[in-house]
């Protein structure tokens, strides 16, 4: 039998078990416990054991975590039950599931690992209208018409039941894989978040959209919206060449070019998109101005200047691509309005002295 150190403390001798063996006890068996101790049965409800003798007694599926409704306690390990529904203390509990020798004694098991199995990929079920998502998209992010009609059509982006906008990634076979779910109702400041069971490998991007573009690129944005305000600009842009030349804009123009959103700023979306496009030498990164956006720049020229060109456009307005967007937009609207009202008062002055005349 092992030699255990002994301490006094208030009067009473301890026993001090190591770490290791406080943590093996922590991960007993909760349903081989109160089976052996209690004599209770568990059937399995979904994720979690719900106990027969007392319905309102649930394990969950780790099988060492325990809520006990009825009598408003809960715990995390068997340790947890012997204190608050036996009324041990540290110590004794500890010792009803150690022996001296340091085992945990044989009448209780350990708990299963549990494997994180993945989970299935489901796209949320669309709505039958694409009004808010549109809305949203054109009017509070600005982003052009033209580009967002697209992207629905071809089903990149699609409105859920809850009035979300979804937007949508893709395998070589053309079968969804990634989906990004952001809120429409600006009211409520809520982040986008994957779809559970989302491979990041295929997150949003409009790539090869035609023969025309430009194979060898690819532009990389944290989010999907940065991502279509950049094509927007190059529509507007466009659309100033054409006014100057007084030609009919191309507004397929902005299809030219690669783009990828990574859903943050992880390289986990580009390195898989690197493997199956292997005509891309050259990354322009469009990440956020501030500190992540930098710190996620670093991160990708280290590990990739080595075999590809990267170059760093930075917004030149704001955080990102859609507050530019969005700032320039608004700039110039103001700009518009201000030039009529003065072309009015000129033409009304104009009138009146001509009238006195």
């Amino acid at each position: 039998m092992a030699i255990r150190r002994e301490y006094i403390g208030s009067g009473k001798k301890f026993i001090r078990y190591s770490p290791e063996e406080m943590a093996d006890a922590r991960q007993t068996d909760m349903l081989d416990f109160l089976s052996r101790k209690e004599g209770f049965t568990f059937i399995k409800a979904g994720s979690v054991y719900q106990c027969k003798e007392h319905d309102s007694l649930i394990i969950q599926g780790d099988r060492q975590r325990w809520y006990w409704n009825s009598q408003n306690l809960k715990g995390l390990n068997c340790i947890d039950w012997l204190m608050k529904i036996d009324g041990m203390g540290v110590q004794e509990a500890f010792e009803t599931i150690i022996d001296l020798s340091g085992n945990i004694k044989t009448e209780f098991v350990k708990a299963p690992e549990i494997k994180n199995e993945p989970k299935e990929f489901h796209l949320p079920p669309k709505s039958e209208t694409y009004r808010n998502a549109a809305a949203y998209l054109t009017k509070t992010r600005m982003i052009d018409p033209h580009i967002v009609s697209y992207c629905i059509k071809n089903s990149y982006i699609y409105q859920d039941q809850y009035k979300n906008v979804v937007f949508v990634g893709f395998d070589d076979k053309n079968e969804a894989k990634f989906a990004e779910s952001k809120i429409t109702n600006t009211f409520y400041k809520r982040k986008p978040k994957n779809v559970s069971g989302s491979q990041k490998e295929y997150s949003f991007n409009l790539t090869h959209l035609t023969p025309e573009g430009n194979k060898d690129t690819v532009y990389v944005f944290e989010a999907p919206v940065d991502l279509l305000s950049h094509a927007t600009m190059y529509v507007i842009s466009e659309k100033k060449r054409a006014e100057r030349l007084g030609q009919k804009p191309d507004y397929d123009v902005w299809k030219k070019q690669n783009r990828l959103s990574l859903s943050g700023t992880s390289d986990v979306a580009l390195q898989s998109y690197l493997q199956r496009y292997p005509e891309i030498k050259n990354i322009v990164l469009c990440l956020d101005n501030d500190e992540a956006g930098r710190n996620g720049i670093a991160k990708i020229n280290e590990k990739y200047a080595d075999r590809y060109n990267i170059t760093v456009h930075v917004p030149k307005l704001g955080k990102d691509y859609n507050e530019t967007l969005v700032s320039f937009l608004t700039v110039a609207e103001e700009a518009t309005e201000q030039r009529t009202v003065d072309n009015s008062e000129e033409v009304a002055v104009t009138n009146i002295t001509q009238r006195s005349r």
